[in-house]
């Protein structure tokens, strides 16, 4: 959970619009073929609420619903702005344009290059395909990859589109590099430039990472500046809610 230290001043009546747009919003969201919704709605004449509601697209509609419902029922709707994230679902609520507006379908997903590609090097050796990284990094997720890596067993995180096409080595060095940039500590997370050099360059030797920031079972409380408008973070998993 995320929410705005900030209250509203008529709190009950502010509290029913968020609901009521919430609620306007998941149904929505769970009946779209993308299981995602923005909805844009009115305050006053001068001010606007804005909301957002998406799930995992393997979600049925009912379970979509369902999962969301039992997210919004958990924000604090008296607060200037919020948001919920579950392993499944997510819902937010805010005073600002935090989505690009009059999109109402989630973004499309680049399309990678065919699985076989790869890019040679001078001197006859080949990098990494790029193909490899996307298909690795992009299916890790952290309460998963984080287990696999303590259990020796990173491989269990491989795309299954690529049967035997691939190197055990390169997978296992991407999946380490994915880690170290979800580290707690920002300034433990490597820079553009050096994740380039991680994974073009086998003379290199990778830090271990440590438990990453968003591991799900950990708790932790963040006051920042109020003058920003999610200042309190919160991070608490007591219950696993069926997908």
């Amino acid at each position: 959970m995320m929410t705005n230290v900030d209250s509203v001043p008529e709190a009950a009546r502010f509290s029913e619009l968020v609901e009521r747009m919430m609620n306007e919003t998941v149904t929505q969201a769970a009946n779209s073929p993308k299981r995602f919704m923005t909805k844009r709605g009115n305050i006053t004449s001068s001010q606007s609420l804005y909301s957002l509601a998406q799930c995992t697209q393997d979600l049925s509609s009912f379970d979509c619903k369902t999962c969301l419902q039992k997210s919004i029922s958990q924000l604090r709707t008296t607060q200037l702005g919020g948001r919920m994230l579950f392993p499944s679902c997510y819902s937010r609520y805010e005073l600002y344009p935090f989505y690009t507006q009059n999109v109402t379908a989630a973004p499309a997903v680049p399309q990678s290059p065919p699985l076989h590609a790869s890019v040679t090097r001078p001197g006859g050796r080949s990098r990494i395909s790029t193909s490899i990284i996307i298909a690795i990094i992009a299916s890790i997720a952290v309460s998963v990859a984080w287990k696999h890596w303590r259990d020796e067993t990173p491989l269990q995180l491989l795309d299954s589109t690529l049967s035997n096409s691939y190197s055990r080595d390169e997978v296992i060095r991407c999946v380490h590099v994915g880690l170290l940039c979800v580290q707690e500590d920002p300034t433990e997370r490597p820079t553009m430039a050096t994740i380039d050099l991680m994974l073009n360059s086998y003379s290199v030797t990778l830090p271990s990472p440590q438990q990453p920031a968003f591991y799900l079972g950990t708790r932790r409380e963040v006051t920042m500046p109020s003058n920003k408008p999610c200042s309190v973070y919160e991070e608490s998993i007591t219950e696993l809610y069926p997908r």
